[in-house]
């Protein structure tokens, strides 16, 4: 280390002095020459590059003993504003709600009694997709809020969501915010938290779970629902009841008594009847031919919404041809193909189409093209800033806000989330989705043009969380028209895979490893049978597949990838590429998490040089690889000489990246473990204790790089004098980790390894 600190003091006079790249190059190539031990050539050039990027900033500044400035914790950062809602969503339609009249009474009667005495007190309205589910619900929270009582709408189709929405219903509940905070980030229940709230609460109350077709995901991993330790419970207090609408109406999901099964099935053709004519007005036909069209749509819902808003349309704006009332609509379908009664997606084909001819005789020629466009995004929402105007309709903005707004009009889309703001956006129900991908010719067209909307809508930096509100809304189309890219042209393959990769960034940006290495990996895999092994955008996927297999805990294999990767991509990109390089900084990283931190510092202190030639020195990837030089030489048994580098270090990356950047973050992160390393635990424990805020707020509470940060906060508490605290600090952060990313997982096992030791 003395040595090392001499050579240091030795060069960053000289790099003072001498500004300029020039001279870091042949500072670089002397110091390759020189017969120096690893100890001096990483003091001498982490030295070179820290003074060459820190020119401007005095020197005595720079080297005054103790001044090595810290990110403010605590400071304002900002993010996106939060955009989900739990009100009680508007109704879809103003006509009134036909067949469900039994159900609704039903659902006046608060107390349900069963034969034994026990209220049902979850109420599960099961049927198939179509059937109106999410209008009765709607319909049972407009009775609740009529009767005085509150109305909590929750998103149950998939994870993020669900806890998003429940997360915002623990504070609006009453919840602390500490208290919030430490459920969410596995330190506690956070069902429990809320259940006990919701028993005390003083009104009336409804909680609807909508869309909850998967009820795994309301439950822990291993349990059921019957088990009530979930996120849905029978409700014991007399003031309060759930609603779930779900696909799965069996009862070995829902358990009775406490659960109720609704089935919401087809209407009776009187029902129908009486839908068809509340959308198309008498001028269409009688009650007798309405129930004849409507026993030919099976009764479904969704079907004779559309069918009625058609012949609604067509009478009060007339177009020569077009069918105005119910038996020229039911001619026309039994004369197109024959249809089985209770074909959902059959009767549906026939259904828009009609609805497709008249808007297209009224002069909206797009919406043909739009509405299969929209068909193949995934089942999820399609914001209004992904449809660009210059790919759907020429360039002409009003004709697309035309053609929307017929398709509306008509049922084929439903408007979702107020105009101007970030939820605007608009909802294509899954049968008619189908429908429109199965639909005859113009479906390549239509996936095309599916696939230039997502490339083109670029919510910019996935790393940086007031994007991710944006990245979290797109990146479920881009996954799924990706995999369906197959017959597209090279050129939009490459757009939208380049796109959908960023996508997966941004899910390893909120620690969603696993899932973008294995959607990587299956991505990779098309892209190179496709473009080739050495096509640029391959190569792209193929180094984050890598990475983020690494990331979820597989160093071994992130290591071989990125070693098989070295060699054609030097010979297909050059030695001095930018992307080579990089790929040779991943497999020094990975070599060292792979159990040979000596060999990965030797790899990263022979590639520094190359890589600041290339980058420049202020670039943020070589603060990045000085950051890792150091790292590995404390791995590699030299805390000491590797914390000092770091002290000097943080202060540049402060200045270029800025005080709340995630990697500024973590760099600090990485001194405060060094220094305990190299023997003062009490600081070590106070500055992990500082910076945990930050990085919560930056990455969320329950990011893999925060529950690491925490077991590190914990190790050197007990290292600090204080074990029985470091104890129940792991104690509950073990299970958290187990569940984010698995039990098996690097960092699960280290946090079971500081608690054996305690």
């Amino acid at each position: 280390m003395a040595s090392g600190m001499r050579t240091l003091g030795r060069w960053w006079p000289l790099a003072v002095a001498i500004a300029g790249l020039s001279v870091l190059g042949i500072v670089a190539w002397r110091l390759a020459t020189l017969d120096l031990d690893r100890g001096d050539k990483i003091s001498s050039v982490v030295g070179a590059v820290v003074s060459i990027v820190s020119l401007g900033l005095s020197a005595v500044e720079l080297f005054r003993r103790g001044q090595v400035p810290s990110a403010p914790v605590g400071a304002p950062i900002t993010r996106a504003p939060g955009m989900t809602s739990l009100l009680l969503p508007a109704r879809f339609t103003t006509f009134p709600l036909r067949g469900r009249d039994l159900l609704l009474a039903q659902s006046r009667a608060h107390r349900r009694v069963w034969p034994r005495g026990r209220r049902s007190s979850v109420w599960v309205l099961h049927g198939p997709g179509g059937s109106g589910k999410t209008a009765l619900a709607v319909a049972i929270g407009e009775q609740t809020v009529r009767g005085g009582g509150q109305v909590w709408w929750v998103n149950a189709t998939d994870a993020v969501r669900l806890s998003v929405a429940l997360r915002q219903l623990a504070l609006e509940i009453g919840a602390a915010d500490h208290e919030v905070r430490d459920a969410w980030a596995g330190l506690r229940s956070a069902p429990d938290l809320v259940w006990g709230l919701l028993e005390r609460y003083p009104r009336r109350w409804l909680l609807v779970f909508d869309g909850a077709d998967d009820a795994g995901l309301l439950t822990a991993v291993d349990e059921r629902v019957v088990d009530g330790r979930g996120w849905v419970r029978h409700v014991r207090s007399s003031r309060g009841r759930v609603v779930v609408t779900t696909r799965d109406g069996g009862e070995t999901t829902w358990p009775q008594p406490w659960c109720e099964p609704w089935q919401v099935g087809s209407l009776a053709p009187d029902e129908g009847a009486q839908m068809l004519l509340d959308r198309s007005g008498p001028w269409a036909g009688d009650h007798e031919a309405a129930a004849a069209l409507a026993r030919h749509l099976g009764g479904l819902p969704l079907a004779m919404d559309l069918a009625g808003r058609y012949l609604g349309q067509a009478r009060r704006l007339p177009v020569p041809g077009a069918v105005t009332d119910f038996a020229g609509y039911l001619r026309q379908l039994r004369e197109a193909t024959a249809i089985l009664i209770g074909d959902d997606a059959s009767i549906l084909a026939q259904t828009w189409e009609r609805s497709l001819e008249l808007l297209e005789a009224r002069g909206l020629t797009l919406s043909r093209s739009v509405l299969w466009t929209l068909a193949h995004f995934e089942n999820a929402s399609v914001p209004f800033w992904v449809l660009d105007p210059a790919l759907l309709s020429g360039g002409d903005p009003d004709a697309l806000r035309d053609t929307l707004q017929g398709l509306i009009d008509l049922g084929l889309l439903r408007l979702v989330g107020p105009i101007g703001s970030e939820l605007a956006a608009v909802d294509v129900h899954p049968l008619i989705r189908a429908a429109g991908r199965n639909s005859q010719g113009g479906q390549v067209a239509a996936l095309e043009r599916a696939a230039r909307l997502v490339a083109a809508a670029d919510p910019g930096d996935p790393q940086d969380p007031t994007n991710w509100p944006r990245w979290q809304a797109i990146t479920p189309h881009l996954l799924a028209i990706t995999a369906a890219a197959d017959p597209l042209s090279n050129e939009v393959i490459e757009a939208v895979v380049s796109a959908t990769h960023r996508g997966l960034e941004h899910l390893a940006a909120v620690g969603m490893y696993a899932s973008a290495a294995s959607a990587s990996a299956a991505m990779a895999a098309r892209v190179s049978s496709r473009l080739g092994e050495r096509h640029p955008t391959t190569i792209s996927v193929r180094v984050g597949a890598a990475r983020w297999a690494g990331l979820a805990g597989d160093a071994a294999a992130a290591r071989a990838a990125f070693a098989a990767l070295a060699e054609p991509v030097a010979a297909a990109l050059g030695p001095n590429d930018p992307r080579t390089l990089r790929i040779l900084f991943e497999l020094a990283s990975w070599t060292g998490e792979a159990g040979d931190p000596a060999g990965a510092r030797d790899q990263l202190l022979d590639l520094l040089p190359a890589r600041v030639r290339v980058l420049g020195p202020e670039s943020p990837e070589v603060l990045t690889h000085i950051a890792e030089c150091a790292t590995w030489t404390e791995v590699a048994g030299d805390p000491a000489t590797a914390r000092d580098h770091l002290a000097n270090l943080i202060p540049v990356v402060v200045r270029v990246l800025g005080p709340h950047d995630p990697e500024c973050l973590r760099i600090q992160y990485e001194l405060a473990v060094i220094t305990g390393v190299a023997g003062d635990p009490v600081s070590a424990r106070d500055r992990l204790a500082e910076l945990l805020p930050a990085r919560e707020h930056t990455l969320g509470a329950q990011h893999p790089r925060v529950l690491t940060h925490r077991a590190e906060l914990a190790r050197w508490t007990a290292e600090a004098g204080a074990p029985s605290d470091a104890r129940r600090q792991l104690a509950a952060l073990l299970s958290v980790s187990a569940a984010t990313v698995g039990p098996q997982h690097p960092d699960t096992e280290r946090i079971r390894a500081y608690l054996a030791r305690l």
